[in-house]
């Protein structure tokens, strides 16, 4: 309420520099110049409370918080199944991977915090195959290495071995 008040107290100061300074404008061919600046000062005074709510820092955990409960679980699990998705057509593309499975776990900002890779993988080398996954991933999503867990397992032949 307090900020109501200091906001109504601002307004009507404006108004009324503005008008003692209309009324003490020399020339009336200066008046409508002066006339536009002290209305867009006026109007600039009315705007204040919604430019101070504008210039916050409106990031994905801050809208989330101001949505129903129902809906921001449903903007992050359609985030998570995105961020899955991209992830599984990411590896997917590497030659020789098979059975490609991703989980994407997401933070409270609906980044990415933990990213875990399943495949079968009929590559010489698994390890420096693993690397080169979790290095993508990261790079891609901006979080560590560490952050990404890669499990291939060689490819088993036709005959199940």
């Amino acid at each position: 309420m307090d900020a109501i008040y200091q906001w109504a107290r601002t307004v009507a100061m404006v108004v009324l520099f503005a008008a003692m300074v209309e009324l003490l404008s020399p020339s009336e061919a200066m008046a409508r110049y002066l006339r536009l600046v002290l209305g867009l000062v006026v109007v600039l005074a009315v705007m204040s409370p919604a430019l101070t709510f504008l210039d916050r820092q409106w990031g994905p955990d801050r809208l989330l918080t101001l949505m129903p409960a129902a809906a921001a679980a449903e903007v992050a699990r359609t985030v998570e199944t995105s961020l899955t998705r991209q992830a599984e057509v990411l590896v997917g593309s590497v030659d020789g991977l098979s059975h490609v499975q991703c989980r994407v776990d997401l933070g409270p900002d609906l980044r990415p915090v933990r990213i875990s890779v399943r495949a079968d993988a009929a590559v010489a080398d698994l390890a420096g195959t693993a690397r080169a996954i979790a290095a993508t991933l990261a790079a891609y999503h901006g979080i560590s290495e560490h952050q990404v867990e890669v499990n291939l397992a060689p490819a088993r032949g036709r005959d199940g071995r």
